[in-house]
């Protein structure tokens, strides 16, 4: 079960801003994992928080402050349905995965095979993920980047918005669970850009983007999560690649303002 967070009125925001270098993490071994139910799933999925906050990614104190004192409310403690759904059996390739965490679905994709790439920008969530699982990553400074390897992973810790096509290297698909819903609508449109860019410059192997959305209906602009409408996928990624939907379901859960909620998978593919 999810919890949700404070309201507005009780929400100290000099508090959630400030930032912390260490924290103490005790985790178990993760035994071999499973897949939950869509209503499971979606309790986890959407409830990142119940009020509303203007978010950039470059707004690092905020994200790494909800880290630090563990309100991880879109961190999934199952894998992802639509990911298995989906995916299962596709040939190995390198995936890449903006904004992690240090989500379960990175384990299942690196156990269907393939090389496992992401961006996080907490330090405290790419330590959890690899100390969850008993591996001890080779930490190296690339830049802005402290990145983790170990095994067929790779985390970059650091801003999405500073990775660049060189630096990520080949990929041949892009998972994309909770990272546009994570942004506020006039970022969405600077990320969807700069993950053209990145698929582009990766054009000749054809990578794949498996994207899921969530829509509030009535529509609003409150999040994270924030309500992203099919129309507005069409808008952020038409003109440069194919999009295709792959389902769409109307989840049983309400959003903390009494809204419906919509899941949306989409499949994103470059154009010829």
């Amino acid at each position: 079960m999810v919890e949700f967070l404070r309201p507005p009125s009780e929400i100290n925001h000099s508090q959630l801003r400030q930032t912390h270098d260490a924290c103490t993490q005790h985790s178990t071994q993760i035994s071999p994992i499973s897949v939950h139910s869509s209503v499971e799933s979606a309790e986890s999925f959407f409830l990142f928080s119940s009020f509303s906050y203007s978010l950039t990614m470059t707004d690092a104190p905020f994200w790494k402050g909800r880290w630090q004192r563990g309100e991880i409310g879109w961190h999934q403690t199952e894998v992802e349905p639509r990911l298995v759904e989906n995916w299962s059996g596709m040939p190995p390739t390198r995936v890449f995965v903006p904004l992690c965490g240090k989500s379960l679905d990175l384990e299942w994709l690196h156990q269907q095979g393939h090389e496992v790439i992401g961006i996080e920008l907490s330090e405290i969530a790419c330590r959890a993920f690899f100390e969850e699982r008993g591996f001890q990553p080779r930490v190296t400074t690339e830049g802005v980047f402290q990145v983790y390897r170990a095994e067929r992973y790779t985390l970059f810790q650091g801003d999405f918005f500073e990775l660049t096509p060189e630096k990520l290297g080949p990929i041949g698909a892009v998972y994309d669970r909770a990272s546009l819903i994570a942004l506020p609508r006039a970022i969405r449109k600077q990320y969807a850009e700069k993950m053209i860019a990145l698929l582009q410059h990766n054009a000749a192997s054809k990578p794949q983007v498996l994207q899921i959305t969530l829509e509030r209906i009535p529509h609003d602009e409150q999040g994270p999560p924030h309500s992203v409408r099919p129309q507005e996928v069409e808008e952020l990624y038409g003109s440069m690649l194919n999009i295709t939907r792959l389902s769409e379901e109307t989840l049983p859960e309400k959003s903390p303002s009494g809204a419906g909620l919509k899941e949306w998978v989409f499949k994103l593919d470059t154009k010829p």
